[in-house]
């Protein structure tokens, strides 16, 4: 079964499901991959993912879609960043603070894109290959980034991060899985999609 997963599901994700279906279904191989952005319809119209889970904001009609929960989204920086012992930042705050994003959002709109609009753009000066590296680079860095406040939390329990809320205009999200009508109604992709559903319905809604 191939997940395709963006803004850091997969941290939430991947050690509940793996120990569901470690009982439920020993057998089965599970393949994680990244989604940066918004699903690409060619994946799931490929199937080379049979789910995508990620907080998107086009999704083709001709998917299937279901809102998992909603979240807030937060600015994260390492515990000696200059701004670690901000509340709460402005919209001209934003421009004060060097971002990174991920190597496949290079020359893509970005969410800050779409919810800011000018003059309040924001310019990402570091892209990184993929999310696992995040709370190194920012341990080690006066770089700063956004995720959802629930995964900020699961990287807080192992890392000394700050968190500080962003303005309005960012600040909400909600998490979707998306689907092709082919897998729609099949067993397997149903039963899977029943298991993420729960964990992360129940877990952080």
């Amino acid at each position: 079964v191939n997940i395709g997963t963006g803004a850091h599901m997969e941290l939430l994700l991947a050690a509940p499901l793996l120990e569901r279906l470690r009982r439920a279904a020993p057998k089965l191989v599970v393949r994680f991959q990244s989604v940066h952005g918004d699903v690409d319809p060619d994946d799931l119209d490929s199937e080379r993912m049979d789910i995508a889970i990620g907080l998107f904001a086009n999704v083709p009609p001709r998917f299937h879609s279901l809102s998992l929960f909603h979240d807030r989204r937060v600015c994260v920086v390492g515990p000696r960043h200059p701004m670690a012992h901000r509340k709460r930042l402005t919209l001209e705050d934003l421009s004060a603070f060097q971002w990174f994003a991920f190597a496949r959002m290079y020359g893509r709109e970005t969410n800050f894109d779409r919810l800011l609009g000018p003059p309040h753009r924001v310019e990402f000066s570091a892209y990184l290959s993929g999310f696992g590296i995040t709370p190194y680079v920012l341990l080690d860095t006066d770089y700063a980034t956004t995720m959802p406040w629930s995964v900020a939390q699961v990287h807080a329990r192992h890392f000394p991060l700050a968190m500080i809320e962003l303005p309005a205009p960012l600040r909400d999200i909600e998490c979707f899985m998306v689907w092709s009508k082919r897998q729609h109604t099949s067993p397997l992709n149903r039963w899977i999609r029943e298991q993420i559903r729960e964990i992360l319905t129940l877990n952080y809604d």
